[in-house]
């Protein structure tokens, strides 16, 4: 009778054992590190910052839009000596006609298909947003005087 009992409550606490190994596997937090779902272009251009399509990247705190190819491209002064670079396709949609637009602050751009709203220092969207990957960053370079660098290499 006592084996018997211990094989029941040993084969119940196998059941569960192998109950939970298969919910922890099936229902797991999914970890959100999936690639960015803007495909990657070719990017490789510079600004002239005298030039008067450009005059608003001479103040920290502006930025301007720019079609390179076909890539749009949103560029950002950060401070006098940062720039940072993003691609205008938001994150959410992933599609050409969905790009992100000026909002009313000068650090955020929006987009015009999900509204869903970035941060451009970093590209981040704000919490509570469509989008949850932050816009496809571009390496900038900036040679302290009037021309900067972009390009994704």
């Amino acid at each position: 009778m006592f084996n018997f009992v211990n094989m029941i409550i040993s084969s119940k606490i196998r059941f569960f054992l192998f109950t939970l190994i298969i919910s922890v596997i099936l229902f797991s937090c999914k970890d959100n590190t999936e690639e960015n779902p803007v495909p990657s272009a070719y990017v490789n251009f510079s600004l002239y910052l005298n030039d008067p399509e450009y005059q608003e990247l001479k103040i920290p705190g502006n930025f301007v839009f720019v079609r390179s190819g076909s890539v749009n491209v949103v560029i950002y002064r950060i401070s006098n000596d940062e720039f940072v670079a993003f691609d205008r396709m938001c994150t959410y949609e992933a599609k050409e006609t969905c790009l992100v637009v000026s909002d009313s602050s000068s650090a955020i751009v929006k987009c015009s298909c999900c509204n869903s709203k970035f941060i451009l220092v970093d590209g981040t969207p704000l919490a509570n947003q469509s989008a949850v990957h932050s816009l496809r960053p571009y390496n900038v370079t900036y040679d302290g005087g009037d021309y900067i660098h972009v390009s994704n290499q």
